[in-house]
């Protein structure tokens, strides 16, 4: 599942909207690297996950602010994590449009499913490149990985948090599924597909690698 924050505000007549977090699962400290699924790699256009918003701490909230999404990037600059050789700048780069959506949820057939679109926004995201193999810190079974100094840890993608702000118009109920989608070059609503200059590239296409 994709880890994510919901922010939320009341739509209550005079109240100031103060932005609580009506449901995270990301946690307070970002590791250097989580769990995902590769799009291009698993053939996935869209990724959700259902949850519960709460009910908020001083009121209750109703209308989206915010949503963060966490992303993982195991894109090189050149060469490629799974063949031992990646090599990336340091704070290095690339840029990809992102989409959220907020749907209602129906459960009409017993299993829950998207039902009205509550919210979408698209933003392109600038998104890190995965640094260089470490063959000091990073060998054997964790050859080609990247080394992170404070988790003392080996690791082929990097975590990293992409915010997408909302208008504040969407009013949510109490469960949602929400979902992360973008394109790469064969899955996705419109696969970018194979003529980008990327996709003959050592490296890669960056997006392939997210």
């Amino acid at each position: 599942m994709p880890a994510g924050t919901s922010t939320a505000s009341s739509d209550e007549p005079g109240s100031k909207a103060i932005g609580l977090p009506a449901y995270s699962s990301i946690s307070l400290l970002l590791p250097p690297n989580v769990p995902s699924q590769g799009f291009e790699a698993t053939a996935t256009s869209e990724l959700s996950d259902e949850v519960n918003l709460a009910p908020g701490i001083i009121i209750r909230p109703s209308v989206l602010d915010s949503v963060g999404v966490v992303m993982s990037s195991w894109a090189c600059q050149s060469g490629r994590w799974n063949t031992n050789n990646c090599v990336s700048g340091r704070g290095s780069t690339f840029t990809h449009p992102l989409t959220v959506n907020v749907y209602a949820v129906d459960n009409s057939t017993g299993t829950p499913k998207p039902g009205a679109l509550l919210a979408t926004r698209t933003q392109t995201a600038r998104l890190q490149y995965r640094p260089s193999a470490d063959a000091t810190h990073c060998a054997g079974a964790n050859a080609g990985k990247w080394y992170d100094l404070l988790s003392r840890s080996c690791n082929n993608g990097i975590a990293q948090t992409v915010t997408f702000d909302f208008p504040g118009s969407a009013k949510l109920p109490r469960q949602v599924i929400w979902t992360v989608a973008y394109n790469t070059t064969h899955f996705g609503a419109n696969p970018i597909g194979q003529t980008s200059p990327c996709y003959t590239s050592g490296p890669g296409c960056p997006y392939d690698a997210l």
